[in-house]
């Protein structure tokens, strides 16, 4: 209240300002200017009038203000407690059928199954690796992550994973003809004449023989998580838990019919295990000693199950360690997959550079060279109780100039158009080898760079 005096007085005080500027300027007849100014009951009546309409305003301001704010308050309570009931519209509608039967007589006791296809439904594969080190065996749990957002929530229903994907053709797409042709030749451009115009370039014909990639870029897909969604995608079907495997001609069914699960509408993902998958293991330890003095585990693993792994992330366990988090292929019955499972202790390897020596020929009849000469000693050792199969991998220079000529010394360098010619052309020497238990081996490395002594040479 004493807010709305002060703004009364302020107001009118800044009338009369106006009013006597305005009279002083000359900006009013004469006549106009003597009737109001020299009557002071007028001045009187015309601010009480002001000053009373300012505060009725003032008040209907403050009513309407208290009404803004009630309906906050009321609109804030309303969220929260949409918010707290799940706070989406979807909770408000209900899907409605209605099924006509024609039958020739009354029938009682009549039970209808309807079955109908919803969207915005995916499911992804995700596995669990874990490997026993003591019996040397592995199991690969198979799950499945599900996750909607249609219209309805899905509690306590029995899930079926299907692999099929709807979105792909049922069949190859048609080849067209492949046809090349002699490109013609582009008119030079315009010379200058003060002005810069740069040649537009037509756009191109469409490709008339690609294949639908951007279908195929959209469709369901498990490898990519099943999150995009072409308009069949979302027609796949939802998950399922250890589950009964059915095969058919070119996917698989889950059908998971000991447990319920719910699967909201709100998109949060519910994990259910398919089957749990045991796989023939094969144990490798690689090492790059160059870089890093460890062995590192490779498990090599095949597929004993009837049916195909499909493509997943999958989290790896040592024991009951968790070790690392990798991707796995999609793995057909009888194939293969490598995993990583990190450092071996009980597998060592050591790394010495042994020399680098250089000396100068030639001389009066030939031109002068120089030879550098490099050796290194790498020396693995397994601490295992059992043999281990190593891989040891470590580099050579490869030459980028025609007068520069690298030379394997040890070991001899491996015959052409083999796998070991191929890499070593690329700069890799591998070494394979089995070890016993206990058992130390020394891998001898040495080889030569030549050059004219007049190429600076770098990389040495």
């Amino acid at each position: 209240m004493e807010r709305d005096k002060l703004a009364g007085v302020a107001s009118q005080a800044g009338f009369v300002r106006a009013c006597v500027e305005s009279a002083l300027k000359g900006e009013r007849p004469e006549e106009e200017a003597d009737a109001v100014m020299t009557s002071v009951d007028a001045w009187r009546g015309m601010l009480s009038t002001a000053a009373s309409e300012e505060e009725g305003g003032l008040k209907r301001q403050r009513v309407v203000e208290r009404r803004i704010k009630d309906m906050e308050r009321e609109l804030g309570r309303v969220r929260n407690e949409l918010r707290e009931c799940g706070g989406d519209r979807r909770l408000e509608t209900k899907n409605v059928v209605v099924v006509l039967l024609q039958l020739p007589a009354a029938l009682e006791g009549v039970d209808v199954q309807l079955s109908y296809v919803v969207g915005n439904a995916s499911w992804a594969a995700e596995y669990d690796v874990r490997y026993d080190a003591e019996k040397g065996e592995a199991k690969v749990t198979y799950n499945a992550v599900v996750k909607q957002t249609g219209a309805e929530a899905w509690p306590d229903v029995t899930l079926t994973i299907s692999t099929a994907r709807p979105t792909i053709s049922g069949k190859p797409a048609e080849l067209t003809p492949w046809r090349t042709r002699v490109k013609p030749v582009s008119p030079p451009p315009p010379a200058s004449t003060g002005s810069r115009t740069r040649n537009a370039r037509a756009p191109s014909a469409p490709c008339r023989g690609a294949f639908p990639s951007e279908c195929a870029s959209v469709a369901f897909d498990e490898e990519s998580g099943g999150d995009r969604l072409c308009d069949l995608s979302q027609f796949a079907a939802a998950a399922v838990e250890t589950a009964a495997v059915s095969q058919g001609a070119t996917s698989m069914t889950f059908r998971l019919d000991k447990h319920q699960h719910t699967v909201g509408n709100d998109g949060k993902p519910v994990r259910v295990t398919l089957a749990v998958v045991d796989v023939k293991v094969a144990m490798t330890y690689k090492a790059r000693p160059k870089l890093a003095e460890h062995f590192y585990a490779e498990m090599k693993a095949t597929n004993l199950s009837t049916f195909t792994l499909m493509p997943g992330g999958a989290s790896v366990f040592v024991g009951q360690q968790f070790i690392s988090k990798t991707q796995l292929p999609r793995v057909a019955p009888n194939d293969t997959f490598t995993v990583g499972l990190g450092v071996a202790n009980d597998v060592t390897v050591k790394y010495r550079r042994l020399r680098t020596h250089r000396s100068d020929e030639g001389g009066f009849v030939s031109s002068k060279t120089v030879r550098h000469t490099l050796s290194t000693r790498i020396t693995v050792k397994n601490r295992k109780r059992e043999a281990a199969e190593v891989v040891v991998e470590d580099q050579v220079p490869v030459s980028q100039h025609g007068d520069i000529e690298v030379t394997m010394v040890q070991p001899p360098p491996p015959q052409p158009d083999t796998e070991a010619a191929w890499r070593l052309a690329e700069g890799l020497v591998v070494f394979r080898m089995a070890l016993e238990p206990g058992q130390e081996r020394e891998i001898p490395i040495e080889f030569t760079v030549t050059h004219p002594r007049a190429l600076n040479v770098d990389g040495l």
